[in-house]
């Protein structure tokens, strides 16, 4: 089903919330570790309710490594930048979980709003 994204595509931060904004809860995606996953097939967690919901069209990258699933904008725009070593371990986890059960939808970039 395409909905307007390239496979492949590099999404930024504004792109990847209009895209999940526009679906109206059809699609549920969000970024980690530079990777854009198509999590719809897990609605129940990352959809409307679900208890992941706040990762929803976001880059879930610091929110996963630290295990706190609502961060702040500002923290959220750090990425992976100034993790511990132990966050960084288990964003990869994270992101390995993801590799195998989520089809990626592209990569995640940030340009301008990188603050």
């Amino acid at each position: 089903a395409d909905d307007g994204a390239a496979a492949g595509a590099a999404l930024a931060p504004a792109s990847l919330r209009a895209l999940v904004a526009r679906s109206n809860g059809a699609l549920c995606a969000f970024a980690c570790d530079g990777v854009v996953f198509d999590a719809t097939s897990g609605k129940d967690f990352y959809g409307a309710g679900g208890p992941y919901a706040a990762l929803n069209g976001r880059d879930a990258t610091r929110a996963l490594a630290t295990m706190k699933i609502n961060v702040s904008d500002a923290d959220e725009a750090l990425g992976a930048r100034g993790l511990t070593e132990d966050e960084l371990k288990t964003l990869g986890e994270w992101r390995a979980k993801f590799e195998s059960k989520y089809p990626r939808l592209g990569t995640f970039e940030r340009r301008g709003d990188e603050n």
